[in-house]
């Protein structure tokens, strides 16, 4: 469900930012710019961004679910507190590399939308 709403997301913010940057498209275009070359940094703008989100929730995953939870189960009698268990392996390697795919995925097919802005479409630069 969360990939899902992650390649939601993605696949409507590439197309917010491809209708405001019609224009800065088109100079691209106009300029020499290939569509390859445009769908490439549309690309590599989510591709920083994923990285670096990913690479934050790996580092704040364990220290933020013992800040949220345990107060959470305190409520419900567990006066101790709860010892997790964390699959390094899945939580770390598997799952962000799924989501970084995903994001990449939706990313590019949606960026196959710039090559319907053609260089001509400067004329409505203010």
């Amino acid at each position: 469900m969360s990939l899902i709403i992650i390649v939601l997301i993605t696949v409507l913010m590439e197309r917010s930012f491809i209708s405001k940057q019609r224009q800065e498209i088109a100079l691209m275009k106009a300029m020499g710019f290939k569509s390859r070359s445009v769908i490439g940094i549309h690309i590599m703008r989510f591709i920083i961004i994923s990285a670096m989100s990913l690479i934050a929730a790996a580092v704040l995953c364990l220290p933020v679910t013992k800040l949220i939870m345990d107060p959470i189960f305190g409520i419900m009698g567990a006066i101790s507190g709860i010892g997790y268990s964390v699959n390094a392996a899945e939580t770390f390697l598997l799952l962000p590399a799924l989501i970084f795919a995903a994001v990449i995925a939706g990313t590019f097919i949606t960026a196959l939308y710039t090559a319907t802005v053609k260089a001509n479409d400067t004329a409505s630069i203010e």
